[in-house]
Formats: structure tokens, sequence, C-alpha cells
């Protein structure tokens, strides 16, 4: 925050705390003193138009990390719960921009601070969690939706695309489709022609056959004859 605003020794303690918890590494901790959510915002506002306007920022390179290179000491990463206790069901604009941005899970108590139990630490706890879980089936709802959306467009193109396909594909009249149909029918017309006549002409063989044997049978008559006066009569 505004550490500035804040009385003399109240200063004097925090730069001595600064002090000694410098060279720590193992957890971070940050305290809010004089701190204002719009407050850090505007300052950062502030800042970008100072770059600006003196030629070291162009309007177009304005972004998310610019802006974020110019608000206060910034936690380690995006807050992910903010707990409220003191029974007051509202953030009072603390950390908009790495909380709100973040879609941050709030847990609001009625214990101040001191009375801040363990069992209401692990409710905090099951809050995230159940945030976490919303927003998760959220993302994949979002993404199912997406999909469906993705696929009824391509399938209405590809129903477009058929449609205009098959209005260029030339229409076939019913003489062309049963042409080759009846040419067909001729070919095993005459076909079956040929075999009527290779019929006929077995049949008159067969008929030859039978009156050269009708031939033969007047031959043995006649020699019957010749030999049997009496066939004669």
């Amino acid at each position: 925050g505004d550490v500035a605003r804040l009385p003399e020794r109240v200063r004097e303690a925090v730069e001595y705390a600064e002090r000694r918890t410098a060279g720590n590494d193992r957890f971070t901790l940050n305290v809010a003193l004089a701190y204002g959510g719009r407050t850090e915002l505007l300052d950062a506002a502030r800042a970008i138009s100072a770059d600006v306007a003196d030629g070291d920022l162009a309007p177009e390179d304005v972004d998310a990390r610019v802006v974020e290179d110019r608000l206060y000491d910034r936690p380690v990463r995006d807050v992910d719960l903010i707990v409220r206790t003191g029974g007051d069901e509202r953030t009072s604009n603390f950390l908009p921009w790495h909380a709100n941005g973040n879609e941050a899970a709030v847990y609001f108590c009625a214990p101040y601070w001191p009375e801040f139990s363990q069992v209401e630490f692990l409710r905090a706890i099951r809050t995230y969690q159940s945030r976490e879980e919303s927003w998760q089936r959220a993302r994949a709802e979002r993404a199912a939706a997406l999909v469906t959306a993705v696929a009824e467009a391509e399938l209405a193109e590809a129903h477009a695309v058929s449609r205009r396909l098959r209005d260029r594909i030339p229409r076939l009249d019913a003489d062309t489709l049963t042409g080759p149909i009846a040419g067909d029918g001729e070919a095993g017309s005459e076909e079956t022609d040929s075999a009527t006549e290779t019929t006929d002409s077995r049949g008159e063989t067969v008929g030859t056959d039978g009156a050269a044997d009708r031939s033969r049978g007047e031959t043995v008559t006649a020699d019957a004859i010749e030999t049997d006066p009496e066939l004669a009569d």
C-alpha cells in the first residue's frame, strides 16, 4: 500500500520488519497497509501515462504485463482464495487486479482474525475446492458448447457443399438411362433368335435324317417287292 501515508512510528516498524525478513525465502507474507485497490490501479495508470508522455512507452505496447509492472509489490502469484473475517460479506475492493481478475474464491466467516480457527481454515479450503470444481465444470461446459457449435457449422457447410455439387451434376433423362438397357435387350433377343435358328437348323437336320430314314424305308419296301412277288399285289 501507500506506506508514506502512515505515521512515522508505523513506517519505522514496517522498515524494521522488512530488514529482518529480507533474507528469508521459504514463505512469502504480503501485508496490506494503507491499501486500496482503486488507488493501486490509479497509480499504475498514472505511471503508464507518464511513460507514454516521456516517449518511453508507446500506447500500443500497453498490455497486462505493463500494468502489472507498475502495480504495488505484487503477491508471488495470482490470488486463489480470499478469507474475510468479522462477518462482513464484501471484499472491500481488495486486490482487484490479482484476485478478481483470477476469479478467486471468497470465504466469509463470523469470527475475527484472532479467533480464526483451524476448522474455519478447512472450511475456507473447502470453499476453494468447490469453486475450483465449479470452474472446471464451467470450462468443460464451455468447451462442449464450442465443439457443438463448430460441429453444427461444419455440418451445415458440408450440406451446402453437397447441394452445390448435386446441382452441378447434369441430370440424365429417361431415354438416356433406358438406352443401354434396351440395347442389351435387343442383343439378348438376337442371341435368342440365333439359338432358335440353330435349333430349327438342328430340327431340319433331324427332319432330313427322318426323310432319309423314310427313303431307306422305301428302299427296303422296293427290295421287299422285288424279292417277294406277293408284296407286288
